[in-house]
């Protein structure tokens, strides 16, 4: 199959109360309440892009893939079945709570949820943003970029260009505890949808990126970040891969949040996947990205041993986070 774009992200949290604040004041973003007292925030016409469930430790609920239509997202969980992953249809309330009109989901090989749909709700013309300039890049690329950790970057990447389908646009040698970074996309012109990263026996959500369309908005942001006092997770630089200029804090909710500017788009005919290899001399930035020492994020977890003789039921069950 050939996954559309990132469609939402849900965390669970302690903390998703600090984004009433943060999402208009520091990002121009908008949030919206939801049903069990989660928050939605959004960045577009889309009724959310990030969904927040309120919980008693930092978790990543789950990844909602988009496909363009019920017939694709039928003929994807068919090929999910068919590689052995065990697809479970959603609920009609399940749908109604994500907000669209066909789901599936399931677990990759570390037990994160992944969902995929089509038809999420839309509100057409309806953003307005938490100041005038605000304008994000969308549309046909979803809403950014998620980086997950995994414990095993081989069986990750294995089972994300496998099943998923989705294609790499670079590979990089990170170096120190952290070892080699791939950058996957979706069929559209994002550079990378999604990133992973290994870290032995951990996995959980590094980072999440918007992207403006305004260079000022990175400006502003960054003044914001500091007058409420955001720990900075990364100063301001340009990535070489993708060329975004960007970003990053801690956020109240464990996970690190990029906002960013200016990144590539990708060609699929000409588009040829790069490596990069600190080994070689190689520093990751063309400038910045001077990282600050604040220790793992607490979205990231130790890999639970998966269950014996787990069942669809049991699937239910262990991944019906922010339901």
């Amino acid at each position: 199959m050939r996954i559309h774009s990132l469609g939402y992200i849900g965390v669970e949290s302690p903390g998703i109360e600090e984004w009433r604040t943060l999402a208009p004041r520091v990002y121009g973003l908008e949030v919206d309440d939801a049903p069990g007292g989660a928050l939605r925030v959004r960045w577009d016409d889309r009724a959310y892009r990030l969904a927040l469930h309120p919980a008693k430790e930092h978790r990543l609920a789950y990844l909602g893939w988009e496909l363009p239509d019920a017939r694709a997202l039928q003929a994807a969980a068919a090929e999910l079945t068919a590689a052995d992953v065990e697809v479970v249809e959603a609920k009609p309330e399940e749908c109604k709570e994500r907000a669209v009109r066909y789901l599936y989901y399931f677990a990759d090989p570390f037990g994160n949820r992944h969902e995929i749909f089509s038809g999420q709700l839309t509100f057409e013309g309806k953003f307005r943003g938490g100041r005038s300039q605000s304008s994000f890049v969308t549309g046909n690329q979803g809403l950014g970029h998620a980086v997950l950790v995994v414990p095993d970057i081989e069986k990750a990447v294995d089972f994300y260009t496998g099943p998923m389908g989705l294609k790499t646009s670079d590979i990089t040698h990170v170096g120190g505890p952290f070892g080699e970074m791939w950058f996957l996309r979706a069929a559209n012109p994002r550079h990378h949808s999604l990133g992973l990263i290994q870290m032995d026996g951990m996995r959980g959500l590094q980072h999440v990126m918007v992207e403006t369309r305004n260079l000022d908005d990175i400006g502003i942001a960054h003044d914001r970040a500091h007058e409420i006092g955001l720990p900075m997770a990364s100063s301001l630089g340009r990535h070489i891969g993708d060329r975004m200029l960007s970003f990053y804090v801690r956020t109240p909710t464990g996970f690190d949040f990029e906002i960013g500017w200016d990144s590539v788009q990708v060609d699929e005919h000409t588009w040829s996947a790069q490596y990069y290899d600190s080994h070689e001399g190689w520093v990751g930035e063309v400038w910045g990205h001077e990282y600050s020492h604040l220790g793992i994020n607490p979205t990231i977890h130790p890999v639970r041993p998966a269950p014996p003789a787990a069942d669809a039921a049991a699937l239910r069950a262990d991944t019906k986070a922010g339901s």
